[in-house]
């Protein structure tokens, strides 16, 4: 979706952390995303199509298998980051133990004028996949940083799941690893 794009790419591009790969994956679209993306000037960006839609969990896919980092991170064009986001789960993410795969963070959801609808604030640490069995406690895929060399050990997102994609990784995360959050 080309109207909400820009926004969330300036909330990527404009972190305090700035030492990242920003990797649009175009599913498929039949706007002029790839204008607004070509508008942007940053070496940080890295866009590629597919030639058809296939789905979130195919383009989360996709972007996994083009980073280059050690973390990974993601958001969606309806999505956009507090400025911090990535330095404060970055700092915690390095000083923890290896027993920590996934940090999250809060999450607040606004309507189209700006108005806070609802907030999610959990604070559920260390090991938590009973906790997260029956509900998404932990918030949805732009709250996560996830180890990649974890993403590889417990699978990418399952693309036969058309919804829940996110809830079923976040299990598969925390069944293997404990969490923290920022």
């Amino acid at each position: 979706r080309s109207s909400l794009l820009k926004r969330a790419v300036y909330s990527v591009l404009n972190q305090t952390y700035i030492d990242f790969e920003c990797i649009v994956v175009d599913d498929g679209s039949n706007d002029n995303t790839q204008e607004v993306i070509d508008s942007i000037k940053d070496d940080r960006l890295v866009y590629f199509q597919h030639s058809k839609s296939r789905g979130a969990s195919s383009a989360r896919n996709s972007g996994i298998r083009r980073s280059k980092g050690e973390f990974i991170a993601f958001l969606d064009d309806d999505d956009e980051w507090l400025p911090t986001k990535l330095e404060k789960q970055v700092e915690l993410l390095k000083s923890t133990p290896q027993s920590i795969g996934m940090v999250y963070c809060w999450m607040d959801y606004f309507d189209g004028m700006g108005n806070l609808l609802q907030e999610h604030h959990p604070i559920l640490k260390g090991n938590v996949f009973h906790q997260v069995l029956d509900k998404q406690r932990l918030g949805g895929c732009p709250t996560l940083l996830v180890k990649k060399k974890v993403i590889e050990k417990v699978g990418f997102f399952d693309e036969l799941l058309h919804r829940g994609n996110d809830g079923d990784f976040i299990r598969r995360v925390c069944n293997k690893y404990e969490v923290d959050f920022v």
